[in-house]
């Protein structure tokens, strides 16, 4: 987050904490009000950082999870089979419901080991198959 943005929610709390009618008095307390400010700010930040994850980051973190949480796993192959197995119907596929659903599995499981497999990896394995 910019200064001059830091410095517009400063001024912005300040003008809110003088907006009663009758106006207060006494000590206006600054620490106080910079609190305020400086937990809005925090805030702010961390929206905005969200907001600007890189593709690249996002992939790294979902290929984690779904490295390490099998239900995660199961649902996507759960997902990517259905993919399969509706168009082998929209086909007009005469294999069986369960020959269709053992494809699209063994396919689901083949996509997402391609997905989480890293390209150098990948390179290496093509370069051996040879």
């Amino acid at each position: 987050m910019t200064d001059r943005l830091k410095s517009l929610i400063y001024q912005a709390v300040g003008e809110a904490s003088m907006s009663w009618e009758p106006r207060p008095t006494g000590v206006f307390d600054t620490t106080a009000a910079k609190k305020v400010a400086e937990k809005l700010v925090k805030k702010i930040d961390s929206e905005l950082k969200l907001g600007s994850i890189s593709f690249q980051d996002a992939f790294k973190v979902f290929t984690k999870r779904l490295r390490r949480d099998k239900g995660l796993y199961l649902a996507y192959r759960a997902n990517i089979a259905m993919a399969y197995q509706d168009c082998a119907h929209w086909e007009g596929s005469r294999d069986s419901s369960a020959k269709r659903h053992a494809i699209g599995n063994r396919a689901a499981d083949h996509f997402l080991k391609l997905l989480l497999t890293p390209v150098r990896q990948q390179k290496k394995q093509k370069k051996g198959s040879k």
